[in-house]
């Protein structure tokens, strides 16, 4: 593509979606061209027409608004047939985006399955890979499910099995600052599939013994479920296994 360079600033506009400014990042540039180190010209930002010709930028934010508060050229290329989801994608292969950048950029442009997803994890206090991989397979175990996150094809598919299981454990240990982890979550949901636990005597068991859960001791899903175990056999004689 050839690069092409203005100082109409006003031919310019964000795309919807896109990343806020960081003025940080952008006073971070203008350091840098006003001491000697202007990469601009050989990073042009990415644009592309909209129907008013209108130059919609894509990437380069920061790049654009460093140059027009230095009042120097804007430096740009103009790319056919891209969307944001596709900005998105190829950011996520560079790493230049936070997830909140990806939720954000989504829930903007009306994919319904994200604006859930912020919902889920507000209400529950949960990382993103978790509360993606409860909504989005059923369960809290790893698989990796940020990718598809990233490319704007997360689904929202247990919503009401997710929200079930993350009222259980409010419920029965919300009293526990690492009720929201990850490991801990496959624990419970691991007991609660096996469909041999009373959750009436497992609350008595935090209320009699809370301190036997112990997290120093519980690094994985396994150790968790045997500390979990501990807590619901305390003081009785026949051990149960609960998964």
């Amino acid at each position: 593509m050839k690069i092409l360079q203005t100082s109409n600033y006003d031919q310019f506009t964000s795309m919807k979606g896109n990343r806020f400014i960081n003025e940080k990042k952008v006073m971070e540039l203008i350091s840098d061209i006003e001491n000697g180190l202007n990469l601009l010209p050989l990073c042009p930002i990415i644009v592309t027409k909209n129907e008013n010709s209108k130059l919609v930028i894509l990437d380069g934010q920061h790049r654009f608004e460093a140059s027009k508060k230095l009042d120097h050229q804007v430096h740009y290329v103009i790319a056919k047939d891209i969307s944001l989801r596709d900005l998105a994608r190829m950011n996520s292969r560079q790493d230049k985006w936070k997830n909140k950048d990806f939720l954000d950029c989504y829930i903007e442009i009306g994919i319904k399955d994200y604006s859930e997803l912020k919902s889920f994890m507000r209400k529950y206090g949960l990382v993103y890979s978790c509360a993606v991989s409860l909504l989005m397979n059923g369960t809290a175990a790893m698989n990796n499910p940020m990718e598809a996150f990233r490319d704007g094809n997360f689904k929202n598919r247990f919503q009401d099995k997710a929200t079930e299981l993350m009222d259980l454990i409010v419920d029965v240990f919300g009293r526990y600052k690492f009720y929201n982890k990850r490991y801990f979550i496959a624990a419970v949901h691991a007991i609660n599939e096996h469909g041999v636990v009373d959750w009436d005597r497992m609350r008595e068991k935090v209320k009699q013994a809370p301190n036997i859960l112990d997290p120093l001791t519980s690094s994985s899903k396994k150790d968790w479920i045997q500390n979990i175990e501990s807590l619901y056999n305390h003081s009785v004689s026949k051990r149960v296994l609960l998964a």
